[in-house]
């Protein structure tokens, strides 16, 4: 029985010798450590760059137009009559139209940042 039990302790030996996996080098441990230090940067990095990206959006959501404004009333358009253009024709134009272009970039870039949030959410 004893010979029976000591085989079998061998060949349990010999399986679990056969089993335990090598890494490839001596650093290994490190490298894969150092690999999941940098992904845990780069995440909070992402997280950080989001939360400026949102911030600057709605600083810029309400400056933007605010300047827009402002420059138009300060702007000396004067010498436009001089060949003919009315100021208020052109300015009924100017105005609306940079708001619109205003409009597309800022649903642009809103729609960008909801698809990242969502994406980072998921990840």
């Amino acid at each position: 029985m004893s010979k029976s039990n000591h085989n079998t302790t061998d060949e349990l030996g010999m399986l679990i010798k056969k089993s335990l996996v090598q890494p490839p080098d001596r650093d290994f441990d490190d490298k894969i450590m150092h690999r999941i230090l940098l992904i845990d940067i780069r995440k909070t990095a992402i997280k950080k760059s989001l939360k400026l990206s949102w911030l600057f959006l709605l600083v810029s959501i309400v400056l933007f137009p605010l300047s827009y404004m402002m420059f138009f009333r300060e702007i000396d358009l004067d010498f436009l009559s001089n060949y003919g253009l009315k100021l208020e024709r052109l300015e009924q134009i100017l105005q609306p139209a940079g708001l619109i272009i205003f409009s597309v970039i800022f649903f642009f870039q809103i729609d960008n940042l909801i698809r990242l949030s969502a994406r980072k959410r998921l990840a």
